[in-house]
């Protein structure tokens, strides 16, 4: 993805923002029923505004023009839960990282301990992550 598409700041007043993952399931007389993944997992969003002045509707228009254009890619996420729920507080995120400097909501992947479980550095002290938290994991080279 290399020059994704912003979400542009408008007046939002809705958004739907969910994983879907693709399954077909087969159920068996007398048996249990079967499901097997079809396909690679992905996002589905859904957005609503509220009333929008011609200047955010000409925002609103030029985006869905380049991001209409052949299924350009564009940075979507959920609009009311951008931050982990225990750092939601309406502030950027901030503190010191405990290996020293500023943290700025990145951080780095030490190791995959399992299918469930990551360790991360690069976070403050008492930085916490809960169930429902988004995480973004970015692979490089």
């Amino acid at each position: 993805m290399p020059d994704p598409i912003l979400l542009p700041t408008l007046p939002w007043r809705d958004c739907q923002f969910d994983p879907i993952n693709p399954t077909d399931v087969s159920m068996m007389e007398g048996r249990r029923s079967e499901e097997q993944a079809a396909g690679t997992p992905f996002w589905k969003a859904q957005y609503t505004t509220n009333w929008m002045t011609p200047a955010f509707y000409g925002l609103f228009d030029a985006f869905v023009m380049k991001s209409s254009s052949r299924g350009a890619p564009f940075l979507g996420y959920d609009l009311f839960r951008p931050r982990p729920i225990a750092h939601n507080n309406g502030k950027p995120l901030s503190g010191t990282k405990a290996g020293g400097g500023a943290f700025n909501g990145g951080a780095v992947l030490q190791s995959i301990t399992n299918s469930r479980t990551i360790v991360v550095s690069g976070l403050p002290a008492g930085f916490k992550l809960s169930s429902g938290d988004y995480v973004e994991l970015r692979k490089s080279g």
